[in-house]
């Protein structure tokens, strides 16, 4: 089913060469630590009541600090260029995960509470950096170098990868935390990510087609400079219609991708008696994984497909009805579960299924999401493509703390039943925006206009 995956376009050897490092290096590290990092902490910090406060405030600090850095630092990656800031992002990751590898050797537990907000700033800033600057490279230079089919297929393929090797990195680190060598997968995450950082610096190019500042940063002038781009970005954002209608889409599945990834171990243990590191939840870690994967591998083989067939990415229209499907995939099984749950009728088999079906949705709605939104960017607006990105995931993030609490249910037995507002929020987005959307398209020649009645030819 897979088979036509290879870049489709000598001209982007190069740009696929450091996509899938760098997407398989991210993929690594955040697998390596998803999974083990807060129940290490949580030990590490005295296993008590206080050490879960502190684990939740660490937790709720790397939002909000994310929060506020992703415009700016995205105004940034606008400014001084592309190639600069992802290498910044994969050598602060590197010092951030540094940090984390010495909380192991912390002699009390305040030292580590303090080690850890120490990394928390400075993965805050690893991470805004890399998301919407890398995006913004892959597309900008994709364009700039005329290439008929278009950055679509690199993003699939690099989500493909990315999860792939967090799949390998889910592995590694659950098995290194279980065989009590913790120490070894933030070592290991810290040096991946100063490798990077330095393959990058040297195999990166930056965009041909885009002048982005160098010499000196002189401070007063920097900061007038990223804020007028802050400014442009942010208009470009709510006055391009197809801009603001994805928002609404992306802002609701990612609530709910973040909801359920987080709060399902809770609710499998209060509904079935499921305790962490049991056969079920490494079987429920490593199928969700594994479905996300398929989801964004589906994506890669459609793009290669209609290359194949049409020598051109599959268009904004088709991937539309595409997402749409994904973001039906995402939400009906698990609004489907929060109803019998409400019944009293969920069983682990149907609450497996319906996570699994939800990960193969979001697998595929992460990299379409984000090659849609891209195409509607204007072009003159090229040079603020990674602010504008990051003004969408800052809007994402007041979603995301503004549906939190409501979305988690009142308790651990029915976390379940809290989940069925974003589902219902996605479901509806969703329709709702396949109406505004399809019209737009029809209105700029993306989709043919619909054929007029008989009686209104006859008015005419």
């Amino acid at each position: 089913m897979f088979k036509h995956v290879s870049p489709a376009n000598p001209l982007l050897k190069d740009v696929w060469q450091v996509s899938r490092i760098a997407y398989g290096t991210y993929g690594l590290a955040l697998g390596l630590m998803q999974f083990v990092f807060y129940v290490f902490l949580y030990d590490k910090l005295g296993a008590d009541a206080l050490a879960l406060k502190k684990s939740v405030f660490i937790f709720l600090l790397t939002s909000l600090a994310c929060f506020f850095l992703e415009v700016p630092i995205g105004a940034l990656g606008d400014y001084i260029g592309r190639k600069k800031t992802v290498v910044l992002s994969f050598f602060t990751a590197a010092v951030a995960y540094f940090f984390r590898s010495w909380i192991y050797f912390a002699p009390s537990p305040d030292f580590a509470f303090v080690l850890a907000i120490i990394s928390v700033f400075f993965h805050s800033i690893s991470y805004t950096l890399f998301s919407g600057s890398f995006v913004a490279w892959i597309v900008d230079t994709v364009k700039g170098r005329n290439v008929k089919e278009g950055y679509g297929p690199l993003l699939a393929r690099g989500s493909s990868v990315m999860l792939l090797m967090k799949i390998v990195g889910a592995m590694i680190g659950m098995s290194l935390f279980l065989s009590g060598y913790v120490f070894y997968v933030f070592a290991l995450s810290s040096i991946v990510s100063l490798l990077c950082a330095i393959y990058c610096a040297i195999t990166m190019k930056e965009t041909e087609t885009l002048a982005f500042h160098s010499g000196t940063l002189f401070f007063k002038y920097t900061i007038d400079r990223m804020i007028k781009i802050m400014k442009i970005g942010f208009k470009a954002t709510f006055t391009t219609p197809p801009l603001l209608y994805l928002l609404s889409v992306s802002a609701s599945f990612t609530v709910l991708m973040l909801l359920v990834n987080c709060l399902w171990p809770i609710a499998m243990k209060a509904n079935f008696g499921i305790e962490k590191m049991t056969f079920h939840w490494f079987f429920l870690v490593f199928t969700g994984l594994v479905g996300a994967f398929l989801g964004a591998k589906f994506l890669e083989f459609l793009q290669h497909e209609n290359i194949r067939k049409n020598q051109d990415s599959l268009p904004p229209s088709s991937l539309w009805l595409w997402i749409l499907g994904a973001s039906l995939l995402m939400g009906i099984p698990i609004l489907i579960l929060g109803f019998l749950h409400w019944d009293g009728m969920m069983t682990i088999g149907i609450f497996t299924a319906g996570f699994v079906c939800f990960n193969i949705g979001f697998g595929f709605l992460m990299p379409s999401i984000t090659t849609l939104k891209n195409h509607y960017i204007p072009a003159e607006h090229s040079t603020e493509r990674a602010t504008i990105l990051s003004w969408q995931s800052m809007i994402t993030e007041i979603f995301i703390v503004a549906l939190a609490f409501p979305s988690s249910g009142p308790s651990g037995e029915k976390t379940v039943v809290g989940w069925i507002l974003p589902a219902s929020l996605l479901i509806i987005s969703a329709l709702v925006v396949n109406v505004l959307l399809r019209r737009y398209q029809r209105k700029v020649g993306e989709l043919p206009a619909k054929k007029r009645s008989l009686a209104e030819e006859t008015v005419t």
